[in-house]
């Protein structure tokens, strides 16, 4: 893409049935984490890992800033890193950062396994977030033996938690796990998880995804992806249950109902499109072909100045409307905007629309203007009717619409459909052209086609 005004925009949500992802290492200071170049993540990058193989932890509290002081002082700092040093020794070599949302991702090759050092850095260069992550030895890095590890641990665990040995699951917990989720809670947790999906039948082909080894789960009420870290010791440090709609309830290949675009005037499709490269939606059922949307002035610009204030960006404010006829489900308004770079993830949504056009055909538009929404639940809609205003609320990290369909009303049990809109006018590579039955890609200009 061309356009080099706009920042990363981060807007990732789902929705799971009983959470225990617990990473073991993280370190953060909530704050506004701007846009950096990758060269100055890199320096200060190095920097801490020569100072945590010194056993420096002084020097690495010099480079926090003053939020990240108050909330990690040395005296909390110190043992963190020895801890951190005692379990996956020195900090060997790390690869190149890959920007996440906010935060720069550095994978860190230890002496005892790896980790994703996730950075994020203030306008003064100095540390506002830091976070280690466990993590499966990436491809090309033993790979027969770590798959066969998590392999025996899944099996062992779908054993235990069938046969309702909640103890056996939690003896296999490291230190961190066992601190955070002790043994009546996870068996709590287990006892509910088998109460609403029944027997784990049959274990999937495991992939690798977002620094964990994941495996379809057939269950006797459904299906579930089971998200596993384990530690260099080969203990669990992260266990995640999500629910993933079984195939025989497929969603739509095409949808029935003619959708316009939700919004007037020129926007860049930030997220959009059928991989994990395009759209960082992808892994999440429902979003599977989500857009993020972000307004756009006359040169592909985002926002004027700094982009530090939600009326810097262009979008912010715009009018959102129907993309189809339909009834309201659901109208979310209250939501406070976000200050652009800090996140609201209690609240993924934020204000929020959904509107069923079929009774497989849903619309979700998130991340409205506070105060703005102006339909509520079970109102009639038609198409190109005005919904709210563009805004920054929830789980979203600068001003910008949220759009996908779906085939369920019910967010965890949804599939994505994909969806191409009757007509637009798309603008790639400084080219401009009328496009019908078109759906957006990542680095698209798009406006209305009338």
């Amino acid at each position: 893409m061309k356009n080099k005004n706009h920042s990363s925009v981060t807007c990732h949500w789902s929705f799971v049935i009983a959470r225990a992802f617990l990473s073991a290492l993280i370190l953060f200071s909530a704050g506004k984490v701007p846009a950096q170049d990758t060269d100055r993540h890199t320096k200060v990058a190095d920097q801490v890992v020569t100072f945590i193989n010194a056993g420096d932890c002084p020097a690495i509290e010099a480079l926090f800033n003053d939020a990240m002081r108050q909330a990690l002082p040395l005296e909390k700092a110190t043992p963190f890193f020895k801890e951190l040093t005692a379990q996956f020794g020195k900090i060997k070599k790390l690869d190149a950062p890959v920007r996440k949302g906010g935060w720069m991702v550095l994978l860190a090759h230890c002496e005892r396994g790896f980790l994703d050092m996730s950075l994020a850095l203030d306008r003064d260069n100095k540390i506002a977030g830091l976070s280690f992550t466990p993590r499966p030895a990436p491809s090309g890095a033993a790979p027969g033996k770590s798959a066969d590890r998590y392999t025996k641990m899944a099996n062992q665990l779908v054993e235990l938690i069938n046969a309702g040995d909640y103890a056996g699951v939690h003896a296999n917990f490291n230190k961190e796990m066992n601190a955070v989720l002790p043994l009546d809670k996870s068996s709590a947790f287990f006892n509910e998880l088998r109460q609403q999906m029944g027997k784990i039948q049959r274990l999937g082909e495991q992939r690798f995804a977002d620094g964990a080894m994941v495996f379809p789960l057939k269950c006797e009420k459904g299906a579930l992806d089971m998200q596993l870290v384990l530690d260099s010791r080969g203990l669990i440090a992260a266990l995640n249950f999500t629910p993933r709609a079984d195939s025989s309830d497929a969603a739509p290949k095409k949808h029935q109902t003619e959708l316009s675009l939700p919004f007037k005037g020129r926007w860049l499709v930030f997220w959009g499109g059928d991989t994990k490269e395009l759209n960082q939606h992808h892994h999440v059922p429902a979003q599977r072909f989500a857009f993020d949307f972000l307004g756009v002035n006359e040169n592909g610009k985002t926002h004027r100045n700094d982009g530090a204030k939600n009326d810097d960006y262009f979008c912010f404010g715009r009018e959102i409307y129907a993309p189809a006829d339909g009834v309201i489900l659901e109208a979310i308004d209250g939501v406070r905007d976000n200050q652009p770079g800090v996140m609201n993830p209690y609240s993924l949504v934020g204000n929020c629309v959904v509107v069923q056009h079929r009774t497989n055909e849903i619309s979700v538009l998130a991340h409205f203007q506070r105060s703005s929404v102006a339909v509520k639940a079970g109102d009639p809609v038609k198409r190109g009717q005005l919904l709210g205003r563009c805004g920054n609320s929830g789980n979203s990290s600068e001003p910008h619409l949220h759009y996908h369909l779906q085939h369920s009303p019910v967010f965890q049990d949804a599939l994505g459909i994909k969806v191409r809109f009757q007509q637009l006018v798309a603008t790639t590579n400084g080219k401009s052209e009328m496009k019908t039955d078109y759906s957006p890609v990542k680095g698209d200009i798009i406006s209305p086609g009338e």
